[in-house]
């Protein structure tokens, strides 16, 4: 590598601190890997073919390499030539204009495409020295802050459990791992569902979870519950529900049924106060209107429910979370719950991650453009998702164009953000009162899933009782199957 184009790929100051040796060789292996790809256009070498399944874009430790990376990939799923020029042109279209502005210094390297595996090996390498060393940061400071001492310590170990064994197991990734997890996974469910026990991360609306009908045959539900790694949107207009719809899966995944143990929740409040969100979880178990409660205007009886479904609901496994408002924060903690039961294997296990909502997460690196705003905060949580191995809920607004679009029944992937990160997610949906106009506390409410990844896109019909907060299966509709 000649040192000029070294220079202007930001070589230098590349891992914050390290050591400049380390600096440089991370950099330069990212440099490596990059040029290797670009110099074998025609794929004579397999140079991407060998470091497709080695590397993110989120394993490189700059930014504007990160951004390249995904260009290629982005061809590479299209089956587009790989060369200097595609990929600047994609680098453009992506509004990356710091990275498309060093394709020329990158491609001016002279790299052998044969050592795109060994580049590849090393930048993975570092990206672990890059995690472990922000987990010990995090260990230290937790270790030394605020608190008694023994919660401090126990709060740096639970970081300190996340840490891989070693390299090699971080980057244990062949398809032969994932095949003997996937099995694993489907022959404890096989042998859960024997016992009658069912999906542990469920919505609580019988027709989104599926339910049992007269005639004691089952009926599918238009969703069937919340899934290991994936990232659930609900979008919907104003008043259409859609704190209350995340509050019911959080007691229903929390207090689980009578063959399925509950299930931890944890649920980031980025609105309304946790006493808001306990309002309205303790409203929706007591059958008590929301406005009473406020008003204080409560009769002996309500007072005796509100009493009995406050400790009922406070011996559940739910953290309603205030304090983390951006995404490495949330990310953090996901983790350090995920590490503690590591500690202690008899904790309840994560079921659900609730985000509400999306647009109030704070970025560490803030674009000027929201649409690509969003954009990142929904693949941010995607890799929460998948490191943490938990289902994601993310309440988000949608924009007024969609608001507009979903009341006049159009029904397309761009009448909710109306920005493309709904095309990360695993489920994207949103709430529609049928008649925005009616007055009425039981309006009925359709989900509209425009994106069900394992299915197809389906219509599912609510009724909303606005007063006590709570969904139910609207009864007797002819609208679709569910």
């Amino acid at each position: 590598m000649t040192a000029a184009p070294l220079e202007a790929l930001g070589v230098v100051r590349a891992l914050p601190h390290a050591a400049p040796a380390l600096e440089d060789e991370a950099a330069g292996a990212e440099c490596g890997v990059l040029a290797a790809v670009l110099a074998d256009p025609a794929g004579t070498h397999g140079a991407l073919a060998l470091t497709l399944s080695k590397l993110t874009p989120a394993q490189f430790g700059d930014a504007r390499r990160a951004a390249m990376w995904k260009a290629i990939l982005a061809l590479h799923t299209r089956g587009g030539r790989i060369d200097a020029g595609t990929v600047a042109g994609e680098l453009h279209a992506q509004r990356e204009f710091a990275a498309g502005r060093h394709m020329g210094d990158l491609s001016a390297l002279d790299i052998d495409p044969r050592a795109a595996e060994e580049h590849a090996d090393r930048v993975a390498e570092h990206a672990h020295r890059r995690v472990f060393a922000a987990l010990l940061r995090d260990a230290a400071h937790l270790a030394g802050g605020a608190g008694l001492p023994l919660a401090a310590v126990t709060n740096a170990r639970a970081v300190l459990a996340t840490l891989p064994d070693n390299v090699s197991s971080a980057l244990n990734e062949s398809i032969a791992a994932g095949m003997c997890e996937l099995m694993e996974g489907i022959e404890a469910a096989v042998e859960a569902a024997k016992d009658g026990a069912r999906v542990a991360a469920r919505w609580g609306v019988d027709s989104l979870d599926g339910f049992y009908g007269d005639d004691g045959v089952w009926v599918d539900g238009a969703i069937g519950g919340f899934y290991e790694s994936e990232v659930t949107i609900i979008g919907g207009v104003p008043a259409s529900g859609k704190t209350t719809l995340a509050v019911q899966a959080t007691v229903a995944t929390a207090r689980g049924d009578e063959n399925t143990a509950g299930m931890t929740v944890l649920y980031f409040t980025l609105e309304m106060s946790r006493v808001g969100i306990c309002r309205r979880l303790v409203a929706q178990r007591a059958g008590v209107t929301l406005a009473k409660i406020k008003q204080a205007s409560l009769s002996p009886d309500e007072m005796q429910r509100l009493g009995a479904a406050s400790q009922e609901l406070g011996r559940l496994p739910i953290e309603i979370i205030e304090t983390c408002r951006s995404v490495e924060a949330i990310e953090a903690r996901v983790l350090a719950e995920k590490a503690k039961r590591k500690i202690n294997p008899s904790l309840p296990k994560i079921g659900l991650v609730v985000v509400d909502y999306l647009q109030l997460v704070r970025l560490e690196r803030r674009r000027d453009d929201t649409v690509r705003e969003d954009q990142d905060r929904v693949n941010a949580f995607k890799g929460i998702a998948n490191r943490g191995r938990v289902p994601v809920l993310l309440i988000t607004s949608m924009t007024k164009t969609g608001q507009r679009e979903a009341a006049k029944g159009n029904v397309d992937m761009t009448a909710g953000m109306g920005s493309g990160a709904e095309y990360a997610a695993d489920v994207y949906g949103f709430l529609v009162r049928t008649d925005p106009k009616d007055p009425g506390g039981f309006p009925e409410v359709r989900l509209e899933l425009v994106k069900v990844r394992d299915g197809e896109p389906k219509t599912s019909l609510m009724r909303f009782d606005m007063a006590r907060g709570r969904f139910s299966r609207a009864e007797g509709s002819k609208r679709g199957a569910y």
